[in-house]
């Protein structure tokens, strides 16, 4: 991947971790799995 890829990823997931955030507030573990599964599946298809 460019850098500008990276970039552009990096702020997705950004994004996604402040959306779950909100949405998991109570349940961090569960996010940061969360997190982690969908950019493992990111990097695996890139």
């Amino acid at each position: 991947m460019s850098a500008m890829e990276y970039a552009v990823l990096a702020g997705i997931v950004v994004l996604a971790l402040g959306a779950m955030a909100v949405a998991f507030n109570d349940n961090a573990s569960a996010m940061f799995a969360n997190l982690f599964t969908q950019v493992t599946t990111a990097q695996g298809k890139a």
